[in-house]
């Protein structure tokens, strides 16, 4: 959810939605995909994706987690 609050097209096509949620992986029966784009639909079978994260955010509030590199192990 996060990663489309900051999308630069907040606004996407049913099949894009669906096509952007099996590239972040994300397994959900079909009747409750088709719920959330019901739920925010826009006009012309459209996805408000940064209201879905701003609602999803004021209900679960958190941080965005902090990026590490990865600690490489040297040669002794």
């Amino acid at each position: 959810m996060l990663q489309f609050g900051d999308a630069e097209s907040t606004v996407l096509t049913r099949e894009e939605f669906e096509l952007a949620l099996k590239q972040f992986r994300v397994k959900l029966d079909r009747p409750l995909l088709e719920e959330l784009m019901d739920a925010f639909e826009v006009p012309k079978k459209m996805v408000d994706t940064s209201a879905m994260a701003l609602k999803y955010l004021s209900k679960h509030p958190t941080e965005r987690p902090i990026v590490k590199s990865a600690k490489r192990k040297g040669n002794k």
